[in-house]
This record gives structure tokens, C-alpha cells and sequence, in this order.
């Protein structure tokens, strides 16, 4: 009985080892993740025509890694080297608007999505994100009630 009560800890050690084994490697793989998603955000955010996805990326990376210490440092590091830069700051404040507005999109508050595209289009005019907001807000208006009768919706005040 002493025999087998010891045989059964060794196992329960071994299972408790495996499984921090296998957490570790988990960890590890998402780190990889991250640092691949960071560089390609990085790509993104160098290059002209894709700035304002690679600014929405890095704000993604940011939120979805935090809690992942290791994974998160880099690229809390590169956002703030971003903000740092006056273009690039305001490119990550457009990224902002394009969060907010998906957000909204994704829940099916179309109104309040026109709204936060609006904003980004009054706040950042004659740039990428107004150009995407102006698609945005024509395919959105098309899906509130009362569209299909050709009507406008009204503008919404996008302060909270």
C-alpha cells in the first residue's frame, strides 16, 4: 500500500509536469505567433497602401497579447515607438475609429458604425481612414431600416 500510494504521486508529479511541459510550449508557440504577426504588422504599417491595416494590427496585436508578458513586450514597444512619431500617431488614432466602427458593425448597431465612421471622417479628412470610412458609411446606410425606400439616416452624435 505505501508502494502504491508513492507509484500514485509519481504519476500525479508526472501528469502536473507534463501538463506544464505542454504549457510552456504553448506559450512558446504564441510568442512565435506574435512576433510573426508583429513583423507583418510592421510591413503593413511601413507601406503606403496598407498604413492604416497595419496601425489596425498592431492595435489588435496590443489587446490580444497583453496578458501574455513575453509576447507583449515587443510590440508594446513598437506602439510606442509609433506614437512617438507625430504620422504615426495619427494614423493609430484613425486605427482607433476603425476599432470602434468595426466593433459596432460586428454588433449589428449600424447607426452608431455610421456615427464612428463619421467621426474618423470629420477628425482625419483627406486620409486612408476617410477613404475607407466614406465605403464604409454608403454599405452600412444601405443595411438600416428604411434604406430600401431610399432614405437617409440621420446623423448621429458620436460622443458618448
Amino acid at each position: 500500500p505505501k508502494e502504491i500510494e508513492l507509484a500514485k504521486e509519481r504519476l500525479q508529479e508526472n501528469c502536473h509536469a507534463q501538463a506544464v511541459t505542454e504549457a510552456r510550449k504553448l506559450l512558446e508557440q504564441l510568442s512565435e505567433r506574435a512576433r510573426i504577426a508583429l513583423k507583418e504588422a510592421q510591413k503593413k504599417f511601413g507601406s503606403k497602401d496598407k498604413s492604416l491595416d497595419g496601425a489596425v494590427a498592431l492595435l489588435e496585436l496590443n489587446e490580444t497579447f497583453a496578458a501574455h508578458a513575453e509576447a507583449h513586450g515587443p510590440i508594446a514597444d513598437a506602439l510606442t515607438s509609433r506614437r512617438e512619431d507625430p504620422a504615426d500617431a495619427t494614423l493609430l488614432e484613425q486605427a482607433v475609429c476603425v476599432r470602434t466602427a468595426r466593433g459596432k458593425e460586428s454588433a449589428k448597431q449600424y447607426a452608431e458604425a455610421i456615427a464612428a465612421w463619421r467621426e474618423l471622417v470629420t477628425r482625419f479628412p483627406d486620409s486612408p481612414g476617410a477613404e475607407l470610412a466614406e465605403r464604409r458609411m454608403a454599405d452600412l446606410t444601405r443595411k438600416l431600416p428604411g434604406a430600401s425606400r431610399g432614405k437617409t439616416p440621420p446623423a448621429t452624435d458620436p460622443t458618448p
